[in-house]
């Protein structure tokens, strides 16, 4: 049942005070079709029997304090009462209170809240004299209140809708708990030495030994020593700086951990449970396949060609094309097996993938990968677009890295429907020539064809950096913001980002995770690392912040304006229990003899 208006008797009918509109939650004044008569006028008998049909907005003291003082005067209309004629359905809310008139307001609410009839489910006798802008601002005070407190502003944020996470692995998306109870479930083993995983049934990781040293995975739990190494080894939990960087230390523990996913169905079904948990409705998570020997033997089987066309067809010819006929398959199946093997509040998170592209092989190798990418994300409906991945400090991404956003550039005018986004200006100083730095970002949005921009860390140490925010910005292009991945890997954070140029910039900003599991975090930490570190941010930031997640989202249109509608269908009650818990005027602080108790007419709006 929806709470459609709550009824006060007067003679001649009844006065139907508040309306929420079609989202639930913008109170209105609604007057019934019906004539009320003369209810409350001491002079004249019109004055309120005009208001029929009028829809006005509730939050207007003035639009209230108009209606008290036009009360008993005799005039035809209410409109005619005003001083300057104003109609009724041109009132908005937001006008400040004016002194003189808080009494005759707060009088008005009063009478018309002290009593109502029975009609369907009694509740306390409440109105909402603020409107959704003053929502906002009680929502923005309690968000200061509790910013400061690290234990406060994560439950806040954990319970606050955050819409989807727009750039996440799946290979360092699950927790090294979790990879341990997968693992065990498929039989794996581990190097107890070196935390390597291996899969006796699949045989990989391909090309690595197998030691006689180890041990089945399920040994851990009945070894706490075990148990907490792999933990370690698995994650950044244990990191220490100085005794490796951040940057090895992370990308060190995808080849450990990479047997495990080839039981992705499994992967994706832990991940869809914790997004449920922390109201996350929309995943988009970066994924590929393996190549298997046959696809390394047909790319090396292909010559060369700067001909980007040539190099396509002949690598589709010589058997490409099967073989992507079978990733898109295995990847339907994958997809499949998740939504099975979920919870059930897990089978309500929608998930898409983008297909990842690796960047720091040989050029003939990233061109077949991306070939396979963009086919894939044409053939698949679950998979929405392509990114470029990859450490981009390695040899091959640097010294490659534009003729791979060339190739990018052809195959998207191929599969011009296939979204493009980049991993691009994961840098900083010393960990690349300062020559790597200065074009990454621009030559991913202007070459490129980026429609998004993950990391962007290195963007003040860009050449053109002023133009290339002003193309961001201008073509909507929005960067992913990935504030714990880049603390530990570039050790960046704090005023150090670049969040606040961006946003200064006015470039749409998205808060995603990256990699959470191996960093130990999730989107609730992003955003409170976000506020803490960003103390100029209110809430309406992080409110538009969190639209953004859907609103850049690759999902097609009638998709994504579901999503958005499912959105604000979560975030309305969010919002609601903390401006309600906050309003400092509600009837039923009132003395006793104010709080009868009312019923809500459930009519169709």
């Amino acid at each position: 049942m929806g709470v459609t208006g709550i009824m006060v008797p007067v003679t001649g009918g009844n006065f139907s005070l508040l309306r929420l509109d079609q989202w639930g939650f913008m109170p209105r004044l609604w007057y019934p079709e019906w004539d009320i008569g003369p209810v409350l006028a001491t002079e004249g008998n019109d004055t309120i029997s005009s208001l029929k049909k009028k829809n006005v907005p509730f939050g207007d003291p003035d639009t209230l304090h108009d209606i008290v003082m036009n009360i008993g005067r005799n005039t035809n209309t209410y409109e005619s009462g005003t001083d300057n004629g104003t109609k009724l359905s041109e009132f908005f809310p937001g006008a400040s209170m004016k002194p003189g008139k808080t009494l005759l307001t707060l009088i008005f609410i009063i009478a018309l809240t002290s009593w109502c009839p029975v009609s369907s489910t009694t509740i306390p006798c409440f109105i909402n004299p603020l409107s959704p802008d003053h929502d906002l601002v009680i929502i923005d005070r309690y968000f200061e209140s509790v910013r400061s407190d690290p234990e406060e502003i994560r439950a806040f944020f954990y319970t606050m809708p955050k819409g989807g996470d727009l750039h996440t692995h799946l290979s360092g998306n699950v927790y090294a708990e979790d990879i341990i109870d997968i693992a065990a479930r498929h039989n794996l083993v581990v190097d107890p030495a070196t935390g390597q995983l291996f899969d006796p049934a699949t045989g990989q990781p391909s090309g690595v030994q197998m030691p006689a040293s180890v041990v089945p995975v399920t040994a851990a739990y009945s070894n706490a020593t075990l148990y907490d190494a792999l933990v370690g080894s698995w994650s950044m939990r244990d990191y220490i700086p100085g005794n490796q960087s951040g940057h090895d230390q992370f990308f060190g523990t995808f080849d450990l951990i990479d047997p495990v996913t080839y039981y992705n169905g499994d992967v994706i079904a832990t991940i869809r449970n914790r997004a449920a948990d922390e109201n996350i409705q929309y995943l988009e998570l970066m994924t590929s396949q393996t190549d298997t020997e046959q696809v390394h033997e047909i790319v090396a089987a292909v010559d060369w060609d700067d001909n980007f066309s040539v190099m396509r067809k002949n690598l589709l010819d010589a058997g490409l094309d099967e073989i992507i006929d079978r990733k898109v398959r295995t990847h339907e199946f994958y997809d499949r097996e998740s939504w099975e093997l979920a919870s059930p509040a897990g089978k309500n998170v929608t998930v898409r993938y983008i297909y990842e592209a690796l960047r720091f092989y040989p050029k003939k190798e990233v061109f077949a990968n991306l070939l396979q990418a963009f086919e894939i994300a044409d053939r698949c409906p679950v998979v929405v677009g392509i990114n470029l991945v990859g450490d981009e400090a390695d040899d091959y991404s640097r010294t490659d890295y534009h003729l791979h956003m060339e190739m990018v550039s052809y195959l998207a005018s191929v599969y011009p429907q296939v979204s493009v986004s980049h991993h691009a200006g994961e840098l900083t100083y010393g960990l690349v020539p300062e020559e790597d730095l200065r074009f990454h970002i621009a030559d991913a949005v202007y070459t490129g064809k980026a429609s998004r921009i993950g990391h962007g860390v290195s963007i003040l140490s860009e050449d053109a950096w002023q133009e290339t925010l002003a193309e961001m910005k201008k073509r909507d292009i929005p960067v992913e913001i990935l504030l714990t991945s880049n603390e530990q890997i570039l050790s960046i954070s704090g005023h150090d980002h670049p969040v606040s140029v961006y946003l200064d910039h006015q470039v749409p900003v998205v808060i995603a995770t990256d990699d959470p599991g191996i960093e130990r975090t999730d989107l609730s930490g992003e955003f409170v690392k976000l506020t803490l570190q960003h103390p100029e941010l209110r809430y309406e930031d992080i409110r538009a912040i969190t639209i953004n997640s859907i609103r850049f989202s690759y999902l097609p249109g009638p998709e994504k304006e579901l999503m958005l509608v499912q959105f604000n269908e979560r975030l309305e009650p969010f919002e609601r229990s903390i401006a309600k818990r906050e309003r400092p005027f509600m009837i039923t602080a009132l003395p006793s003899f104010f709080k009868e108790p009312c019923r809500v007419q459930d009519t169709a709006l």
